[in-house]
């Protein structure tokens, strides 16, 4: 068990699992079905985060991925870290 599988996938609190497997504290929760206050900076909802790449948020990642990369941002990332 590591850190997310205990804490908030958005703002890191203490949390636990819903039924579809995503581990979101209740106000992150609300956030998702309300979707971000106007001005707020975020470019998607939460909601699509669970099913893009967070780094180049463009490519569609499968939603049992535990780690939220596509194929070609772990390549790029896993060259910096190489280097």
């Amino acid at each position: 068990m590591d850190y997310y599988d205990r804490h908030c996938w958005r703002c890191g609190a203490p949390a636990h699992p819903d039924i579809k497997g995503r581990v979101l504290c209740a106000s992150c929760r609300f956030w998702i079905a309300v979707g971000p206050l106007p001005g707020s900076g975020n470019r998607h909802p939460m909601e699509w985060y669970l099913t893009h790449c967070w780094h180049c948020e463009e490519a569609e990642v499968p939603s049992q991925d535990d780690l939220g990369l596509c194929r070609s941002c772990v390549t790029a990332i896993g060259e910096l870290q190489a280097s």
